[in-house]
């Protein structure tokens, strides 16, 4: 995988490499939320958790 080395190495992908991996791909980093922050993922975390509780609890109780 290829990195861009401009910015000291950190890491970060260049954007000329994201876009030639074309739209499947660009789609599929968006859905597993790649280029999210780190505190960001855990706050859908927390949210996709306490809705799944939610969810679970309501079918649970109409039984």
């Amino acid at each position: 995988m290829q990195r861009n080395r401009a910015s000291g190495g950190s890491g970060v992908e260049s954007n000329d490499y994201l876009e030639r991996l074309g739209w499947p791909t660009q789609l599929l980093r968006k859905l597993m939320f790649v280029d999210l922050p780190i505190k960001r993922k855990f706050l859908l975390l927390g949210v996709g958790t306490l809705f799944w509780f939610c969810v679970l609890s309501f079918t649970v109780s109409r039984q």
